[in-house]
Order: C-alpha cells, then sequence, then structure tokens
C-alpha cells in the first residue's frame, strides 16, 4: 500500500483522544487499545501543545523550517522512537520476557512525516496529526481496517490548547478512587522524585487536581465519558469502550502492549498488576498507610465526588461536617514534615542565595493556598449542585 493510499484512509478515521487525571492509569488504558485491528495510536502520551508546539514558528512554511520542526521533535522525543532509552515509563523492558524495545528510524520517520506535512500544510494540529500517521506507518499497521485515531494529549493544562484544533474530538478521561489517586500522587512521586516532588507545592497541586478531575471537559462542553482505573481491565467496560468508538471487540484488547509487545508497566508503579480484572486489583493500601486523620479529612474533601463515582466513602454526621473547617487549618502528615522547625531551619541555610531563600519561602504560600481551597470546598458543601460527570457504569 503506497503512502497516499495510507493518507486517504488516515483522513476518515474518527478521533478520540485519552486524558488523565492523578495516577489514573491512561497510559495503560491506551496500551489495552494498542493492537487492536481497527485503532491507531502511539506508544505512549504526546502532550505537545503545551510542552513542544508552542515553540514553533508555524507562520514560516518552508521546507527548511518543516524539516528544522522535525528535527527539533526527533532530538526532543527521541525515547518515544527508540524506547530502549524510555525508562520513565518502562518501554525499554517491553515483551514477554522484559528484553524488548520500539526501534524506528528517526530517518524514515522524518521522511514520511515531511511528506505528510508537504501533503496537508504545516499546521499545529497536521504535525501533531503526522506523528502518529509516521509512527503508524513505521510499525507497518494496516491502513485498512482502520477506524479509529486514539490520540494521547493527556493531561487536563494540555486540553485547553489541544481543544481549539480538535473540535470534534471525543474525550475518554481516565479516573480513580481520589482518595488512592491522592496517596499515589502524593507519596509515590515524592519518593520517585524527591527534588521535584517532596514539597508543600506538591501536596497543595495533588489536591487541586484529585479534586478538579473532569471539571474541565464540563466547563468547555466537551464530549467525553470517565473510565475509572478500578474498571479495567473488565470485558464489560472494554466492550461500553468499544461501543462508544464503533469498533468490534477483541481479546487483543485485554493485553497491555505497545508497538504490539507486551507492556509491563513504568518506572513509577510499586507493585506489578495482573492483567486480569480484580476487584481490588489497583488498590494500592491507602486504608493502611493513611492515618486515620487523614482519611477523615480527604474522605470529605472529596465526599461529593466519590459518592458521585459510585466510590466507597464513609457516611457523614453533622459532628463531621463541623469538624472539617478546623481540620483544615491543620497539616496533614505529608505536609508536617516541611512545617516542622527543625526542617525549615536547616534547609533555609543551605539556600545560599537570597533567591533561593525566597523561592523557599514562596513554596509556603502553597499551604495557605490549599487551606483556602479546603474552605472554598466546605462552603460549596452546603450549596445544591448536581454532578453531571458522566462515566462508564457497571
Amino acid at each position: 500500500m503506497n503512502i497516499n493510499t495510507r493518507i486517504n484512509y488516515f483522513d476518515k478515521v474518527k478521533i478520540y483522544s485519552i486524558i488523565a487525571t492523578s495516577r489514573s492509569g491512561s497510559d495503560y488504558l491506551q496500551s489495552l487499545f494498542d493492537d487492536h485491528p481497527q485503532v491507531l495510536t502511539f506508544n505512549g502520551s504526546l502532550p505537545l501543545y503545551s510542552q513542544f508546539l508552542n515553540k514553533i514558528n508555524f507562520e514560516d512554511n518552508s521546507n527548511k523550517n518543516i524539516k528544522l520542526t522535525i528535527t527539533k521533535f526527533i532530538n526532543s522525543f527521541f525515547f518515544l522512537l527508540n524506547t530502549k532509552f524510555d525508562k520513565e515509563e518502562g518501554k525499554n523492558t517491553l515483551g514477554e520476557k522484559k528484553n524488548k524495545s520500539i526501534q524506528i528510524s528517526a530517518h524514515k520517520f522524518s521522511k514520511i512525516l515531511f511528506y505528510f506535512i508537504n501533503k496537508k500544510s504545516f499546521t499545529k494540529k497536521n504535525f501533531y496529526l503526522g506523528i502518529y500517521f509516521a509512527y503508524n506507518v513505521c510499525i507497518h499497521r494496516n491502513f485498512s481496517k482502520i477506524k479509529v485515531l486514539l490520540l494521547h494529549p493527556h493531561n487536563l493544562e494540555e486540553v485547553k490548547l489541544f481543544k481549539n484544533d480538535f473540535k470534534d474530538c471525543f474525550y475518554l478521561v481516565t479516573i480513580r478512587h481520589h482518595v488512592a489517586a491522592y496517596y499515589s500522587t502524593i507519596y509515590n512521586l515524592s519518593k520517585h522524585n524527591p527534588k521535584k516532588f517532596s514539597n508543600i507545592k506538591h501536596s497543595f497541586i495533588t489536591f487541586y487536581r484529585c479534586f478538579t478531575d473532569s471539571d474541565i471537559f464540563e466547563k468547555y462542553k466537551l464530549k467525553y465519558l470517565c473510565i475509572r482505573l478500578e474498571d479495567l481491565p473488565h470485558k464489560k467496560t472494554i466492550n461500553a469502550i468499544c461501543k462508544i468508538m464503533k469498533i468490534k471487540f477483541s481479546v487483543k484488547l485485554l493485553k497491555p502492549t505497545f508497538a504490539g509487545l507486551k507492556w509491563n508497566g513504568d518506572k513509577k508503579q510499586t507493585r506489578d498488576y495482573n492483567d486480569k480484572w480484580s476487584k481490588d486489583r489497583t488498590y494500592n493500601f491507602w486504608r493502611e498507610k493513611l492515618s486515620p486523620r487523614d482519611q477523615f479529612f480527604l474522605n470529605f474533601f472529596f465526599y461529593k465526588k466519590l459518592k458521585h463515582y459510585k466510590y466507597s466513602f464513609y457516611k457523614l454526621n453533622y459532628k463531621y461536617i463541623f469538624s472539617f473547617f478546623f481540620l483544615s487549618l491543620m497539616p496533614t502528615s505529608f505536609e508536617k514534615k516541611f512545617l516542622n522547625l527543625k526542617y525549615f531551619l536547616l534547609n533555609i541555610k543551605k539556600k545560599n542565595t537570597i533567591k533561593k531563600k525566597i523561592e523557599f519561602l514562596y513554596d509556603y504560600t502553597f499551604y495557605f493556598r490549599r487551606i483556602l481551597v479546603c474552605w472554598s470546598i466546605y462552603l460549596k458543601f452546603f450549596t445544591k449542585h448536581k454532578n453531571k460527570f458522566l462515566f462508564i457504569k457497571i
């Protein structure tokens, strides 16, 4: 099949996109559809609108600038074409024996992407689509049966930019029990990368992102459906997604792969998961590891979302509701470390410039911002607001 025929097939696909909320398994969902004969996708997320395309001059459509942009992309994301360098997402250990990786010729990829852009036009949208097209040509996918292009912009910040070009896109939003997501984000990420995530700011961002989850899709009136990580890879959930995409169910959907090679999970995972669904498959022991006070606090914080998405929660009484207002003033177990006077004095001394000292002090403002968010949620708790967030129910 020549490249123009492939482009003709590619132009007819229906576009869907995966968006992740905190630690909710978006890569896992994508990997389940990776080897489906009617789906084209990639080997991971591509949040290019916020991380790459905003730095490119699309007013200059000369061949020189197009080739330079392609080279910049390959240099910035080379680990997606040669995944033996993608240790972060575990794509250096693909296959049953964990000894395989995806190897794509940068020259061939560049040549196909350049042809695609010249055939279309040099825009952000076409460059983004061209990457998916070139990748799937390189891994020898059969385009004649394809019905769906499954993109993975990944994060909520990306959606704000991405939605302007992909107006008809349908979003598959991965979610997770909010307390489990909080625990995984707070502790797994801070353990995995303490320099970046072991701070008060990380605490605030985790609270905020876990709470807001799919709000943005209602705000912008986008077409979407939430998928609970706890329901994957349940056959009923996969079947429901297939019906939305109008594709046939395949047994390949029950096995995570990238480019047809078994994916064994990312580096941030603290345990191995079975490919077969079970009720507690994704349970991360937050009930045993979070303090009773933290659980009490988080239950109220996420109460309405937990109830709406049919997750487990503790019932509230007036004493519980009244206590939250004052409890929100107190630091969580994670925050205590940074609010310790000894920790503060020791670390402020280590900052050897005024700028670094100011940055260190500024981090503490996020503690007060977290309190304000809690109070805002507390006040909204007494208002009547019907949740509209749509999700697959099994």
